[in-house]
């Protein structure tokens, strides 16, 4: 069952590592902290969604957003990992499509020719819809002699009296009764096929948070891994950032609304590093490699979005900060 979400508020961290690779650059294509939302909260890495709000405050155009639609900010295409909304302009993942909450801005995600099940099931493959509630059990649990769904539904009559009807089933790997009739249902790392009966691989890595950094499908199966200077986990899915030099520990880079400031794990101030004056913060991200941070965070004199990048050499202060230039602004009144 899948984590309510919630929208992420207040410092931002980036924990930096002694050997971490090349990080991309934040994208800037949306630039206000409540547009900014993580889901699952549980997840091992929350993946962050960057999109405009989809209504603009009160007193401000109703259609500034359709607007900024044809503004170049905004990605074109998606990855193959990703479900590209209606709107042209907003990528989510795969694993968001059709689960009961709209996460495009115009909920293209949920429209009926996306989803056209009058009701979405959040359950994975293999797993069973316990009626009337969101709860999912493993297909293996149905007709066992215990009780997982609360009404009791996954046991009964019909586990006695439909279980004949399996064999007419010719199912390729498990056939259970339920109280709607016989079920196939497949292996773990399978899914039914389309004609409800065979089973064909499930690609483990289309569910968000199935690994923390990388994943690779293959047939039955899947696996994690993680980038240079990263391991991997007795979980075999989370990665953890190497600690070399070992006299070289962690630093905490935070962000809040009036400076970006380093620590150390312990809550320690780091030497030597003077905190740069920021206004409202609103995204962060550190290039390891070029020992650059850059950050997002709203003009001081007129209400416009800056993007701004500065160096900090082997971690011994900002030098060389530098402000780039982004014609859209996403506080604007776009009133003609």
């Amino acid at each position: 069952m899948m984590a309510p979400r919630r929208k992420m508020k207040g410092a931002w961290l980036l924990l930096l590592g002694s050997l971490h690779t090349l990080v991309r650059i934040a994208p800037v294509f949306a630039l206000e902290e409540d547009a900014i939302k993580a889901k699952p909260s549980n997840s091992p890495r929350a993946e962050w969604v960057l999109q405009p709000r989809p209504t603009p405050p009160k007193g401000r155009d109703p259609n500034a957003w359709n607007r900024l639609k044809d503004q170049s900010f905004a990605p074109k295409t998606c990855s193959p990992k990703q479900f590209a909304c209606k709107d042209q302009i907003t990528c989510i993942s795969k694993g968001w499509r059709c689960d009961g909450e709209k996460d495009c801005p115009d909920g293209s995600d949920e429209s009926p020719d996306i989803c056209p099940q009058s009701k979405v099931s959040r359950c994975q493959p293999n797993e069973y819809n316990c009626l009337g509630t969101d709860l999912c059990i493993p297909m293996i649990k149905l007709c066992n002699g215990e009780r997982d769904c609360v009404d009791g539904s996954d046991e009964g009559a019909h586990c006695r009296e439909l279980s004949k009807n399996c064999t007419d089933m010719s199912c390729q790997h498990h056939c259970v009764p339920t109280l709607n009739g016989p079920m196939c249902y497949c292996n773990s790392s399978f899914q039914l096929a389309e004609d409800g009966k065979s089973c064909k691989d499930f690609d483990e890595c289309t569910v968000y948070g199935t690994c923390s950094q990388t994943c690779t499908n293959n047939d039955g199966s899947y696996r994690c891994s993680c980038v240079e200077g990263y391991l991997l986990q007795p979980d075999h899915k989370s990665c953890k950032a190497k600690n070399e030099p070992v006299e070289r520990p962690p630093i905490l880079l935070i962000a809040n609304s009036q400076n970006i400031m380093a620590t150390y794990l312990n809550g320690g101030s780091v030497p030597n590093i003077t905190p740069t004056s920021t206004h409202q913060t609103t995204a962060m991200d550190f290039n390891y490699v070029e020992d650059t941070v850059c950050w997002v965070h709203v003009g001081d004199s007129s209400p416009q979005t800056i993007l701004k990048c500065a160096k900090i050499p082997n971690l011994k202060g900002f030098v060389e900060e530098r402000t780039i230039n982004i014609s859209l602004s996403l506080h604007r009144n776009l009133e003609d």
